[in-house]
């Protein structure tokens, strides 16, 4: 039986749903997303609300809503409900939530800083300016910044940088060729990366469909031979690499012809799959090799915070 809070005259306009973390596993999100799971919840609630803002990032799900109708608001708290949806109510409850979002204390990583740019692109680029969410958002932020400055809360940690570090580990040889797919925010901080280990890589292959993206990928990086690709591409390079770092959608085969030493594909969900292909290790962001990665990472940080 689905438990409904008890709506008043003094009822709170604002309502976010946030799918539980607590409950579900990474599997879990990699299916949903598949099956589009996602999109129909979106569906189900957007046509009760004056204002909709979704949150969407490869480990995470929120919706945040303003209505001013109290039926709709009901439906809506149905809809989250009904699919194991943590509800929250009021804008105060929100303010605080988004808050601790944005300084990373809910993040896998402690303190990491993507999470609130990718916050912040999601309520700028959803809302008018002037929206009822975007003020409570901004507010969140606000306070969330002021933390992370009077607390040092921050950590330059995320998941391209421990991506490296798993390359680290598992290859002591240098690089002939290292291929980037995608050339977004986790690829920029991977390709910072790179550039303090400059030396251990010979070439960088780019596969991204975007011009604008490649060249500016490619002129942040320090190293000489780097050459830009079409995703199309990328079966035809393969033999040309060690190691695929993965950030960006699309699905391809590997064979066993192929095979790259290491593939880190930290797509939602993984983008490589592969075909007899005996020599090549791939971890995602789902397989524990990342999680003990991040929880060593985590470890070193909660002695700062």
């Amino acid at each position: 039986m689905i438990k409904s809070i008890f709506f008043h005259s003094n009822r709170p306009n604002f309502i976010a749903g946030i799918f539980d973390y607590n409950i579900s596993s990474k599997k879990t999100i990699r299916e949903n997303i598949e099956n589009n799971f996602f999109d129909e919840i979106i569906k189900s609630v957007e046509i009760y609300s004056d204002e909709v803002v979704a949150l969407f990032t490869c480990l995470r799900f929120e919706i945040y809503i303003y209505s001013n109708n109290e039926n709709k608001l009901r439906k809506i708290q149905n809809v989250f409900l009904e699919n194991k949806f943590k509800v929250l109510f009021g804008k105060n409850d929100i303010i605080n939530y988004l808050a601790q979002l944005c300084t990373g204390k809910l993040s896998e990583i402690i303190g990491e800083l993507q999470i609130k740019i990718q916050a912040l692109n999601a309520f700028e680029s959803q809302l008018k300016k002037g929206a009822k969410l975007r003020k409570v958002f901004q507010t969140a932020l606000a306070n969330a910044d002021s933390f992370r400055k009077l607390r040092n809360f921050y950590t330059n940690e995320n998941y391209a940088t421990i991506a490296f570090k798993i390359i680290n580990d598992l290859i002591d040889t240098k690089l002939k060729g290292l291929l980037i797919v995608g050339a977004g925010m986790m690829s920029k901080e991977f390709a910072g990366t790179c550039n303090c280990h400059k030396e251990k890589i010979d070439k960088i292959f780019i596969a991204e469909l975007n011009k604008k993206k490649s060249k500016d990928l490619k002129n942040n990086l320090q190293i000489k031979n780097v050459e830009i690709i079409n995703t199309q591409q990328i079966n035809n390079i393969l033999e040309k690499v060690d190691v695929i770092f993965a950030a960006a959608g699309g699905k391809y085969k590997i064979y066993n012809h192929l095979d790259p030493l290491l593939i880190v594909d930290i797509t939602c969900p993984p983008m490589f799959i592969l075909e007899n292909c005996p020599k090549t290790k791939i971890i995602t962001m789902y397989d524990k090799d990342y999680k003990e990665k991040i929880d060593q990472v985590n470890n070193i940080l909660k002695l700062r915070f």
